[in-house]
């Protein structure tokens, strides 16, 4: 082969392994974008242990959160009202009567639970 062709089809080469890694089938994108979701009855048996959660949302909104293991909880932020909680299907889902019914899948993280609604991390809990 002439040395200008050996080029190109190293150069080929060099894209197409680039390509894999940052393609969805690709080792870095992928890696990024599984998730450990825990079954759900594992993350109830991880959020409703009847201690409080500092809870931040997206925008930096706070509140404190507390889950029991009967399904009831309460929600602490500008005002104290009463939550419920079930397990729907693979998500849970917390109904508050400010905010409504919000459905979750969680993923364990140091220091506690982050909430993934669509695919999007919507709540973090700590302690």
């Amino acid at each position: 082969m002439r040395p200008t062709i050996i080029k190109i089809v190293r150069a080929m080469r060099v894209a197409a392994t680039i390509a894999t890694a940052l393609t969805p089938s690709g080792g870095i994108v992928r890696a990024q974008a599984e998730r450990e979701f825990l079954r759900p009855a594992q993350a109830a048996r991880i959020l409703a242990d009847s201690r409080p959660w500092a809870a931040m949302r997206e925008g930096g909104r706070q509140a404190r959160v507390t889950f029991n293991p009967d399904g009831t909880g309460t929600f602490e932020g500008p005002m104290t009202v009463s939550a419920n909680w079930a397990i729907n299907g693979e998500d849970i889902c917390i109904t508050i009567t400010i905010i409504g019914v919000k459905c979750h899948r969680f993923v364990k993280v140091a220091g506690g639970l982050d909430a993934y609604t669509d695919g999007a991390v919507e709540l973090r809990l700590r302690r």
